[in-house]
Parts: structure tokens; C-alpha cells; sequence
């Protein structure tokens, strides 16, 4: 990008856990924009703190900011002064349910935009709660992760009932 000043996008989530596709989504990004991942604060298989220490071990290379945030999504972007968040969308189910955000989003703060990012045809088979699923099950997600997410669950056996 040949700009002097290139956006910022919020790219929000929990991450629950963080898989090669969101970090697909981050790579294609940074090409355009600063990033800031944003980690939501929700219930999840891990906390909220291994949660951001693993993207930003799995993030170590890229120039992207890792932030937490609990609450609306419009809060944390006015927080660090963001216009632009950033959606993956692997398929038409993904386009509604973000639609209705972005619209809902938009109603609370009408600076705030959501640009939506197809996902990469490979990945687009790739969701949290499936990868959830599959080590609930005794499964090995780890085509899948990152290393240090897949060693993160491993040392802590997530997700593992």
C-alpha cells in the first residue's frame, strides 16, 4: 500500500479456538490495513488471557495488535479509534448472521463499517465449534491450528469432556 495513512480494521472474535482461517483473514488484511484482532470476552473453552496470549504467539511475525474487549463491538472500535471492522464469510448462513450484526452495529454507531472478507475456498470448511466438536470426540485438530494453539490445547487438554 502506498499510502500515508492506511486504515484500521477491527477484526473481532473469540477465537475459541483460533484456527488457520482467522489467521488467513489477518494475512490477507495486513496487505491493506493496520490490523487490531479484537478478543471478545465470552464464555469459552479457554480463558480470555490464554486466549489473547496464543493469537499473539501465533501472530508473532505479523504487524497486528491483539486486544481484549467485553461489551459492544462499537465501544472497543471507538476505544482505539476505529471506523472499519473486518468479517470473515465462508458461505451464505455467515452472510445473514453478519448482515444483521453489521446493520445492528450501524444503528449503534452510524461512523462504524463492516467490511466482510470472502473466506479462502479451502478454509472455508473451518468454524471453532467444529474444531471444538472434534476434540470433544477425541479428535486431532491440528491441520487445523496454529502451533501454538494446537500445543496450547494439548498442555491444557481444552475442550476435552
Amino acid at each position: 500500500m502506498q499510502t500515508d495513512h492506511v486504515p484500521t480494521v477491527l477484526y473481532p472474535g473469540t477465537f475459541d479456538p483460533f484456527h488457520i482461517g482467522h489467521l488467513d483473514v489477518i494475512m490477507r488484511c495486513i496487505k491493506h490495513f493496520k490490523v487490531i484482532v479484537g478478543v471478545y470476552d465470552a464464555k469459552a473453552g479457554v480463558s480470555l488471557e490464554k486466549r489473547v496470549d496464543v493469537i499473539k504467539q501465533s501472530c508473532q511475525s505479523l504487524p497486528v495488535q491483539v486486544v481484549s474487549y467485553q461489551g459492544l463491538l462499537v465501544n472497543c472500535a471507538r476505544e482505539y479509534n476505529v471506523s472499519f471492522c473486518v468479517r470473515g464469510v465462508r458461505n451464505t448462513h455467515d452472510w445473514h448472521y453478519e448482515q444483521g450484526l453489521s446493520a445492528m452495529n450501524r444503528q449503534l454507531a452510524d461512523e462504524f463499517e463492516t467490511l466482510f472478507i470472502a473466506t479462502d475456498p479451502s478454509l472455508s470448511m473451518l468454524s471453532s465449534s467444529w474444531l471444538r466438536d472434534i476434540l470433544k470426540h477425541g479428535g486431532d485438530i491440528q491441520p487445523w491450528v496454529p502451533g501454538p494453539v494446537y500445543h496450547q490445547i494439548k498442555s491444557m487438554q481444552a475442550y476435552v469432556t
